[in-house]
């Protein structure tokens, strides 16, 4: 049986409530987890945490981190603690759906990669699912221009994901940079329909999804996916366009639009 670790990043950000459901939701699969590996980005998380859960405890790896360097390089730390078969990435306060674990394990078995969908449910209670791109000619057509995988879904090789470097050292995009990883260096990639992961949207989603700083940091992980050749000059250029006039000059309301059209809602 193939034995997984999963990284999640917390920072000051995040709270101990939030930390508490996420750990909540992969009991059911306690059994086929080998470590969970809790990364505190930044000195002011050290003291956030209280676990309730004590099967859980025993599972889990804390890793400190003095300077808050975002959540890629934390993922990427948390990697190197790890001697598991496979890797799986949850956020704080995101949640498994039942047998996550089981199903990606599956799918890793003939595949470095395994991509899925997430369901999103927002204050209001609307529910919309996200899915990832549906195969591999689709995820590198639309990738200079979007991430084509949901981030939060990826079940990856620790070894493939040690030789590609893990993720960006951006603190916006990192996991775009991952993403073009992926795609330049392998075919093996399982993409699935199934629902991995439940996401509860904060009233600020689309706020730290827009504006100036957040346009700047989308455009040093666009620069790193062309220097590292995964991207052409031409679709660099058009990518940065569209980022700037879609983050920073179209109104909120558009923006709502876009992200209402790339996902579908759903009753339950």
């Amino acid at each position: 049986m193939s034995n997984t670790d999963i990284i999640i990043p917390f920072w000051e950000g995040s709270s101990s409530e939030e930390l508490n459901n996420s750990l909540e939701s992969l009991k059911n699969e306690i059994s086929l987890i080998n470590k969970l590996i809790i990364v505190l980005d930044g000195e002011n998380s050290f003291f956030k945490i209280e676990i309730e859960d004590m099967d859980i405890k025993d599972k889990i790896l804390f890793i400190y981190l003095k300077n808050n360097k975002g959540a890629g390089n934390a993922r990427n730390i948390g990697s190197t603690f790890s001697d598991a078969e496979n890797l799986l990435f949850l956020d704080a306060g995101d949640m498994f759906i039942k047998d996550r674990i089981a199903k990606q394990n599956q799918a890793l078995k003939n595949n470095y990669v395994s991509v899925g969908a997430i369901k999103e449910v927002n204050s209001l209670g609307i529910k919309r699912v996200k899915f990832s791109s549906k195969n591999i000619e689709l995820a590198r057509k639309v990738l200079p221009y979007k991430n084509p995988f949901n981030n939060v879904t990826i079940g990856i090789k620790r070894t493939f994901f040690n030789s590609i470097g893990g993720y960006g050292d951006t603190r916006i995009g990192e996991d775009w940079i991952l993403s073009g990883k992926i795609l330049h260096k392998t075919d093996k990639i399982s993409f699935e329909e199934e629902i991995y992961v439940l996401v509860n949207i904060k009233e600020n989603f689309l706020e730290r999804r827009s504006g100036a700083k957040v346009y700047l940091e989308i455009k040093k992980s666009l620069d790193k996916l062309y220097e590292l050749k995964i991207i052409k000059l031409r679709e660099l250029i058009i990518s940065k366009v569209i980022q700037k006039i879609s983050r920073v000059y179209l109104s909120k309301y558009f923006l709502t639009l876009i992200y209402k059209l790339s996902r579908k809602n759903i009753k339950n």
